[in-house]
């Protein structure tokens, strides 16, 4: 909202639009509509093309997503290892992992992976009662495709 402005014919106002791309490259296509008191143009669309070159950053990948630990004991702590590999042009910060539900914190500090290399990150899951248990690693990094939750890795076990 730009707030209550009234030009009289003739006069000006300037109007910025901002677009964070959020470390997406590429092509964009984005419009803003102005709504007006003129009995003609009621609203004015203005449409915004670009391209948003991309600068180096590293890109996080873990593969598989979905780590399955199999059978474990309710209570007992089940480990694993998550593999991240960094496949973007330049080195990434990996800053925490941590279990959604469990709440636990896996890593915290600060690993740097230069772009093509690998790093693993250890974890452990406690399932508090029988039956199926879901959790979700999220990944903490400053790479171009993590978002401010993180980047999400299931991890499921059948707790006995």
């Amino acid at each position: 909202m730009l707030g209550q402005h009234e030009l009289m014919p003739g006069q000006t106002a300037e109007l910025t639009i901002v677009y964070n791309t959020y470390k997406f490259p590429g092509k964009f296509n984005k419009f803003v509509t102005v709504f007006t008191d003129i009995d003609n143009q009621k609203k004015l669309r203005i449409d915004i093309h670009g391209f948003v070159k991309a600068i180096p950053m590293g890109v996080l990948e873990v593969d598989p997503r979905k780590i399955a630990l199999g059978e474990v004991k309710v209570g007992v702590a089940a480990s694993g290892m998550i593999t991240v590999k960094n496949t973007g042009d330049a080195p990434m910060k990996i800053t925490k992992a941590v279990l959604k539900k469990a709440k636990t914190v896996c890593f915290e500090g600060s690993v740097s992976i230069p772009a093509g290399k690998t790093h693993t990150i250890p974890f452990s899951v406690t399932a508090p009662k029988t039956g199926r248990h879901i959790d979700y690693v999220l990944i903490h990094s400053d790479a171009r495709n993590v978002t401010k939750k993180g980047y999400k890795v299931v991890v499921t076990a059948n707790a006995q």
